[in-house]
């Protein structure tokens, strides 16, 4: 998790903001210095396991959830022990948001899923908006995560199979 602001240590950054109850408020934060890289989730789920930097766990509606932090030599053996931890799930969501990018498009990663085809175009489309309200926020759900559980609870079952066998483990 990335903890405070990146920038000039001591600068102030000010804030409008909005709280649950729909009221603005003003703020001044003061930048703590750091790295600007993103953590990915708004809210991580609760229960969730780490592998590396990775985090992995079933969701309460059942579905994986993997959180894809970085991409390196040893991610291929992270995610056959996070899919093999998961099991057999109804759905699985992989998300890659602050990741630093490239490594997962190869056979070794996402080739895995779909017949080897990977999973180009499948999820929450590009350019849908998921907005992030307070009061999401504030239950400790993130709207993008809620956002693929929802596409995930309509999506054809066996559309992106997944055989775990071709991988060396067999699900529960």
């Amino acid at each position: 998790m990335h903890w405070g602001l990146s920038g000039p240590a001591g600068k102030l950054m000010a804030l409008e903001l909005r709280g649950v109850d729909g009221k603005r408020k003003k703020a001044r934060v003061p930048y703590s210095g750091g790295s600007n890289a993103p953590a990915g989730p708004a809210v991580l789920p609760q229960g969730l396991e780490r592998i590396g930097r990775q985090s992995y766990g079933k969701l309460p509606s059942g579905f994986g959830d993997t959180h894809l932090r970085d991409v390196k030599g040893e991610l291929p053996q992270q995610l056959d022990t996070m899919l093999g931890s998961l099991g057999n799930v109804p759905g699985l969501i992989l998300d890659c948001r602050a990741n630093g990018g490239s490594g997962t498009d190869h056979d070794a990663v996402f080739g895995r899923f779909n017949d080897g085809a990977g999973i180009e175009g499948i999820g929450v489309p590009p350019h849908e908006i998921v907005l992030y309200d307070a009061a999401t926020l504030a239950a400790g759900k993130d709207p993008l995560i809620e956002r693929a559980e929802a596409l995930l609870r309509d999506f054809p079952e066996g559309v992106v199979p997944y055989d775990p066998a071709k991988h060396g483990w067999k699900p529960d």
